[in-house]
């Protein structure tokens, strides 16, 4: 559906990568294996980019909009349960609820034709190099893959 308005534009081939950024709570909490599977399921080839700060921040930062000076200012995302320590490998769960099978090294690509393929990354080079397969895999294999961005003291090198 993202891409309706290219096509009954009559100005050639257009952008055709449909790309979704989404944080690790948002995730987690909008049932991510059934949208996955449907993808699968109907071939739609899109990326998902998980950013993975290691829990569900927007609940912490509501209530210290409402109370700036309350307890949970000094309490642990452990103490206020919005921590997802240790948190899930998204990556695999995006193969697994694809209905992949699973491989060995989730950095390269396989070549068993499967439908999703899921990445992790913790460096700036490695998710360029993520986007650049992504715009492979999803905008000319019509593929569907997620990049899992793990935020936590992500570096340049």
């Amino acid at each position: 559906m993202a891409l309706t308005d290219l096509e009954e534009q009559d100005e050639g081939p257009g952008p055709s990568l449909v790309c979704q950024v989404v944080g690790d709570g948002s995730f987690m909490c909008a049932a991510p294996s059934s949208a996955l599977w449907v993808g699968s399921k109907y071939g739609i080839p899109i990326l998902t980019v998980v950013l993975n700060n290691g829990g569900w921040k927007a609940p912490r930062n509501s209530t210290e909009l409402v109370y700036p000076n309350g307890l949970s200012t000094t309490a642990t995302d452990d103490e206020i349960n919005v921590s997802f320590r240790p948190t899930p490998n998204y990556a695999a769960l995006a193969e697994a609820a694809a209905g992949s099978e699973p491989t060995r090294d989730h950095r390269s690509l396989d070549s068993t034709g499967a439908w999703m393929k899921g990445l992790r990354v913790s460096t700036v080079a490695e998710l360029r190099e993520a986007l650049r397969l992504a715009t492979s895999r999803v905008g000319e294999e019509q593929k569907g893959m997620l990049i899992e961005v793990l935020m936590d003291g992500m570096s340049r090198s």
